[in-house]
């Protein structure tokens, strides 16, 4: 198990670029904020992290449109995205207000496609990294993508083996309430020692490394 690969992610992540330069989706997260988009920026990182996911965090629209499912203070929000050339390229995003997805949103989304997926060069922009950076958000968004993903990681073993909270709590001699902490994607504050723990049980090593970061051109 662990919380990002030292080999990099599977896929890279990149912005929509309209003809004429803009990037619609970035700027649509800073009118949104500092802290709503490292909420929304740290399911972004999870996903691009541990590609394919699936439900709750993603959702496949069809015609290779995805959607990514992020939530905070009760307010829902997608960000759309597609997969090309083995970027996630995101296309849109909406605070989503009712129960389906306007139809205006789906159909932008899918017109920014460009036909299934396949996307030309010129309308992938600049990194999510970049735009963290320029938020001052870095540091924190990827902690908190770092917890979401151990957390993912931890459920789906838990799925695999049929494990049950009350169970994993029994194994490990501890709490249900140390692993509610322990499985919240929000709790940034769990331990090593109860990581380490948990994996045993559930038949996982835990990786953990330190690289230099490479720098890109935004």
């Amino acid at each position: 198990m662990a919380g990002r690969s030292s080999q990099g992610p599977p896929v890279g992540c990149a912005f929509y670029r309209t003809d004429v330069g803009h990037e619609p989706l970035r700027e649509w997260l800073r009118e949104l904020g500092k802290v709503v988009s490292k909420e929304i920026g740290s399911d972004i990182l999870t996903v691009q992290w541990n590609w394919p996911v699936g439900k709750p965090l993603v959702d496949g629209l069809g015609d290779g449109l995805y959607e990514v499912r992020s939530t905070h203070r009760r307010k829902e929000y997608r960000v759309f995205f597609c997969i090309s050339a083995s970027t996630m390229v995101r296309v849109h995003g909406i605070v989503k207000k009712t129960r389906s997805t306007p139809r205006a949103d789906l159909e932008l989304a899918r017109r920014r496609l460009r036909g299934g997926g396949t996307m030309s060069k010129k309308h992938v922009g600049s990194s999510l990294g970049s735009f963290l950076d320029e938020m001052n958000i870095r540091e924190e968004t990827e902690l908190l993508a770092i917890k979401k993903t151990l957390s993912l990681q931890l459920r789906q073993a838990m799925k695999r083996k049929s494990v049950s909270q009350s169970r994993l709590a029994k194994e490990m001699h501890t709490s249900r309430t140390v692993i509610n902490r322990m499985l919240d994607p929000g709790d940034t504050g769990v331990t090593l020692a109860t990581l380490t723990r948990a994996s045993h049980v559930l038949g996982l090593q835990v990786d953990i490394r330190l690289t230099a970061r490479r720098t890109r051109a935004a």
